[in-house]
């Protein structure tokens, strides 16, 4: 919501999500804050791939954690689930400015979805959730960032952005690191 008012009248956000009570929650929201005019909502998972509605699952990966869920192949035990990618419903709009990816190791895939949009020219800002351990080539990831004309930072408690080194990134004993990306 926050992002919606940020935005003003003349604005725009994309809100992706893929489970049904997290997406009927964030419906309700928008609609009680008056903003149905400037949030859309995207009923799929960001991806690489175009997948029918029922073609993924959404996995729940903890019992306390409602927000801790993962995209999986259509055999797996969750929520039927479609994916999509960015850039073929972001088609007739300018890139955006500035994106929030936070998919649960899903980040690649979404990148791939639309690398696009996210090296066209101009500023953009990106805060992405991070996760070494849970992509098959962290690394690569991080020079595909930086190849999009991006530098890379972590935040620091107080909100600031700091800069951090490729090594420090892929080391991190954390499940996951918010990177802030600029350009």
């Amino acid at each position: 919501m926050l992002l919606g008012h940020l935005v003003g009248e003349s604005g725009y956000v994309q809100a992706w999500e893929p489970a049904d009570f997290a997406r009927d929650c964030l419906r309700r929201t928008v609609e009680l804050n008056g903003l149905e005019d400037r949030v859309e909502i995207v009923p799929a998972a960001a991806s690489n791939v175009d997948v029918p509605d029922g073609g993924a699952r959404l996995v729940q990966e903890s019992a306390t954690n409602l927000g801790a869920m993962s995209v999986a192949a259509h055999d797996a035990i969750g929520q039927p689930i479609g994916c999509a990618r960015v850039v073929d419903l972001w088609h007739q709009r300018q890139p955006p400015d500035f994106l929030k990816i936070d998919i649960e190791g899903h980040e690649v895939q979404a990148w791939d979805g639309m690398e696009v949009l996210l090296a066209a020219p101009g500023r953009r800002a990106i805060l992405l959730e991070y996760s070494p351990h849970r992509y098959a080539e962290p690394r690569s990831f991080l020079d595909r960032m930086k190849t999009c004309g991006y530098r890379i930072n972590t935040l620091k408690g107080d909100g600031h952005p700091e800069a951090v080194t490729d090594l420090d990134a892929l080391a991190s004993k954390r499940d996951f690191e918010l990177l802030w990306l600029e350009k």
